[in-house]
């Protein structure tokens, strides 16, 4: 659920979100600027979130930067098991 918010929020359906993040995503795909710029950094998410402004939209930012940790520890996490191996 809200892995769809860190990957695709410019087209994410926001009234299927949680009620916490619908006015922040409501805004960010309102955003002209951000729209071109998450479709120029499609590939590269972080890239993206550099530019989202915390103090207009603090939640997914938190959501993203939550993400960004989660998904890291498990590549660390990967990367270890198979230097085991």
């Amino acid at each position: 659920m809200f892995m769809q918010i860190f990957t695709t929020p410019s087209s994410v359906r926001f009234e299927t979100e949680p009620p916490q993040f619908q006015m922040e995503l409501i805004n960010l795909q309102c955003d002209t600027i951000l729209k071109d710029r998450y479709y120029h950094y499609n590939s590269d998410l972080i890239s993206f979130y550099q530019g989202v402004k915390q103090q207009h939209f603090p939640k997914i930012l938190a959501l993203a930067l939550e993400t960004c940790s989660m998904l890291g520890t498990t590549c660390f996490c990967e990367q270890m098991f198979s230097l085991m191996n």
